[in-house]
């Protein structure tokens, strides 16, 4: 009597798996859980990239001033928003930058010139503060046995407080005298002026620059 070969009954509480495929045969793809309620999210697609021409800040016109042992970067700039002043300070492996809309880059030449003169001017012109937008600007002239300086400090904007020490840059005031011709020159553009696109160099302060003066600054801030 010839054995027969039993089925093992599948087991009882729960499905029956799949029959395995033929060998050489893929398996099919198991399709994503539907959760209850509805059918799977969409995928989201990634942001596009921003295009190649996108708009940004454009330099105008440039100066460079060394004054004593410091340098400092006058750009102005101009973006959708409109045109504007940013004064950078680098001195002793610090940077600090302050951020001046149009409005104000005249009185800051007017500053400049009228301490480069040693004060004769229009009395108006020692009034040393300035509102402009939401920020105020202030001026203020210290002495320390180093030399003199003017103390420069922007408050409001995105950072609580900036600050730029300028040397007077010894005899007749040559530091401020550099200042006010710059500044004279970027108000020109503001006024109405395409602006160069490019670079301008003054140097000029004591000859014995590194041990002329020591200032402060305050941290890097970002323009905006």
């Amino acid at each position: 009597m010839e054995a027969t070969a039993s089925k093992e009954a599948p087991s009882r509480g729960g499905p029956v798996p799949p029959p395995a495929p033929p060998q050489g045969v893929p398996m099919p793809p198991i399709p994503a859980p539907v959760p209850p309620g509805g059918a799977p999210p969409a995928p989201q697609p990634h942001p596009p990239a921003p295009p190649a021409n996108a708009p940004t800040d454009i330099l105008v016109t440039s100066r460079t001033l060394k004054v004593e042992a410091k340098l400092f970067y006058l750009d102005l700039k101009e973006n959708p928003r409109g045109r504007y002043l940013k004064i950078t300070e680098k001195s002793y492996g610090q940077r600090s930058t302050i951020i001046v809309p149009e409005q104000g880059v005249g009185w800051f030449a007017d500053m400049f010139a009228f301490h480069a003169s040693g004060g004769d001017g229009a009395p108006g012109l020692a009034v040393e503060e300035l509102q402009v937008e939401n920020k105020a600007f202030f001026f203020d002239v210290g002495e320390n046995p180093r030399g003199r300086f003017l103390k420069v400090s922007e408050r409001g904007g995105p950072a609580t407080r900036s600050l730029l020490i300028v040397p007077d840059g010894g005899e007749a005031n040559a530091g401020w005298a550099q200042f006010a011709h710059a500044l004279t020159h970027i108000n020109d553009v503001v006024k109405g002026g395409d602006g160069d696109g490019g670079e301008g160099v003054e140097s000029g302060g004591r000859s014995s620059a590194g041990d002329a003066y020591v200032g402060g600054g305050g941290n890097e801030q970002v323009d905006g």
